[in-house]
Order: C-alpha cells, then structure tokens, then sequence
C-alpha cells in the first residue's frame, strides 16, 4: 500500500494512511501493521511523508539556532 492508497475496510474505509496520518491517526496504521496479515505500507511512501511534513519545521528551528 502507498501512502495514497485508499483503505477498502474498516474504520476509515476510504481514507488513505497519507489523510490518517494527517489527522494525527498513526496509531490506526500501527494497529493495521501489526493486525493485518500481509498489510504493508511501502517505506519510500512513509520516508516521503515525514519529509514533507517535518522539514519546515526543521528549517526554522535550524533558523533559530543560527541567530
């Protein structure tokens, strides 16, 4: 599964681990990987993720510290 792959079951049919991860929901796709067998989210997908969603907020922490 990617991150914009859209789940066919449970709790959040139709959402995608991109929007649950978002919503702050991370728990849900622990729960899957460890209940699930054979669920997967590919690792490019989940690095590519926290990247986005981390690096401005790393970019004005390191701002900060250089002042």
């Amino acid at each position: 599964m990617s991150l914009d792959d859209r789940f066919g079951f449970g709790k959040y049919e139709d959402c995608t681990p991109r929007e649950l991860l978002r919503k702050k929901k991370g728990l849900y796709l622990m729960w899957c990987l460890n209940n699930i067998h054979g669920f997967h989210i590919e690792p490019a997908s989940v690095e590519d993720a926290i990247r986005l969603k981390y690096t401005a907020q790393y970019i004005k922490v390191r701002e900060k510290q250089a002042q």
